[in-house]
C-alpha cells in the first residue's frame, strides 16, 4: 500500500512566529486532495478512451482528411495506423513519466541525511562551525530540489509533444472534416460506437489535466529551493530555522511520496493496459469487440476505485505522520530554549 502526502506547505501555507516559535496550518481542502489524486486516474481514463478507439478501428479503416497538412501524423492514409503511433506515443510518454518518477524517488531518497546533518549543525556544533559547514549541507538540499525541476521539465516535454499529436488527431477527425466518424446520440446506442472527436477531446483534457500536476510538483520543488536560500539568512535564529525545516522535511516526503505513488499506480495499472492497447487494433469480430469494451470499462472502473482507495488510506497516514513530525520539531524547538 502506497501513500500520498496533504500539500500543506504549497497549497494551504504554513505560518511561522518567530515570537511564540509556534507553527500552525491550515486545513488541506477536499479539491487539492482530489488533485493529486489525478495523477494516478487521469492516465487510467485516458487509456480507456484511447483502448475504446482502438477496439473500434480493429474491424474498419478510414482515410484522414487528406486536405489537411500534417505535423504529426504520419499514416494520414490509415486511421488504424495512426492510432498505432497514438499507442505508441503514449507507452513512451508514461514510460518516460514512470522513469522520471524513480529518478525523483532516488534523488529525494538521500534528503533524510542531510536534515540530520542540518540538525547535528545546529544542536551539537558551535555557531561558528555551523556557519562554516552548513552552507554547503543546506546547498545539497537545494540540489534535490533542482534536480526533480529538472526531471519535471523534461516530462512536460513529453506531454507537449504528446498534446500536439492528438490536438492535430482531433482536427483530422472533427464533424467538418470526417462525418463519417462522428455518432449521433441514441439510447439505442451501442458499445462500439463513439464520437472520435469527443473521445479526442476528453484526451486531450486528461492530458492538461497531467500537466497541471506535473507543473504544481514543479512548483513545489521551486518552493523548496526558496526555503534553502531562506534558511541560510537566519543560521543565528534557531527556532524560526528549525519550523522552516520542518517545512522542507515535509515538501520533500511529498514529493517522494508522489512518485512513489505514481510508480505503483503505474506498474500495476498503466503499463499492463498500453500493452492492451496494441492487441485491441487486431480483434477479429464485432461479438469480441463487444466483449472487449465491457472488460474495458469494467478494468477501468476497479482501477480508477483501487487508486481512490488508496488516496484515502494515505491522507489517514500523511495526517499521523504530520502529527509526529510536528510533535518532534516542537520537542527540539522546547529543548533550544531551555
Amino acid at each position: 500500500m502506497f501513500r500520498v502526502f496533504i500539500v500543506l506547505s504549497i497549497f494551504s501555507g504554513l505560518v511561522f512566529s518567530q515570537s511564540s516559535s509556534v507553527m500552525t496550518s491550515s486545513s488541506t481542502s477536499s479539491t487539492q486532495l482530489q488533485t493529486w489524486e489525478d495523477l494516478g486516474v487521469m492516465p487510467i481514463r485516458l487509456i480507456t478512451e484511447l483502448s475504446r478507439m482502438c477496439i473500434v478501428l480493429s474491424r474498419r479503416d478510414y482515410t484522414l482528411d487528406n486536405s489537411h497538412s500534417y505535423t504529426y501524423i504520419q499514416y494520414p492514409s490509415s486511421y488504424r495506423t495512426t492510432l498505432t503511433q497514438a499507442t505508441n506515443i503514449v507507452d513512451r510518454t508514461f514510460r518516460a513519466l514512470e522513469m522520471s518518477m524513480t529518478r525523483m524517488q532516488m534523488i529525494i531518497n538521500q534528503q533524510s541525511q542531510y536534515v540530520d546533518q542540518v540538525l547535528k549543525l545546529l544542536f551539537q556544533v558551535s555557531i561558528e562551525e555551523r556557519e562554516v559547514l552548513l552552507p554547503s549541507t543546506l546547498q545539497n538540499i537545494n540540489k534535490i530540489a533542482e534536480d526533480v525541476i529538472s526531471i519535471m521539465k523534461k516530462t512536460l516535454i513529453e506531454f507537449e509533444q504528446m498534446t500536439n499529436f492528438f490536438n492535430e488527431l482531433l482536427r483530422a477527425v472533427q464533424p467538418t472534416s470526417r462525418p463519417d466518424l462522428s455518432t449521433t446520440t441514441s439510447a439505442n446506442k451501442a458499445p462500439l460506437d463513439i464520437d472520435h472527436a469527443t473521445v479526442l477531446s476528453n484526451i486531450l483534457n486528461y492530458i492538461n489535466t497531467l500537466i497541471v500536476e506535473c507543473n504544481q510538483m514543479t512548483e513545489l520543488s521551486i518552493k523548496l529551493t526558496s526555503l534553502t536560500g531562506r534558511i541560510m539568512k537566519l543560521i543565528n535564529d534557531k527556532n524560526t530555522l528549525l519550523w522552516i525545516l520542518f517545512d522542507i522535511e515535509e515538501m520533500t516526503d511529498l514529493l517522494f511520496t508522489l512518485s512513489a505513488s505514481y510508480v505503483e499506480v503505474s506498474r500495476k495499472m498503466i503499463v499492463p493496459r498500453i500493452s492492451s492497447m496494441f492487441r485491441d487494433l487486431m480483434l477479429d469480430n464485432e461479438q469480441e469487440c463487444n466483449a472487449e469494451v465491457q472488460k474495458l470499462i469494467e478494468q477501468s472502473n476497479t482501477n480508477i476505485s483501487s487508486v481512490q482507495q488508496y488516496f484515502i488510506q494515505s491522507i489517514a497516514n500523511q495526517q499521523m505522520n504530520n502529527k509526529e513530525r510536528r510533535e518532534k520539531y516542537q520537542q527540539l524547538i522546547n529543548s533550544s530554549t531551555k
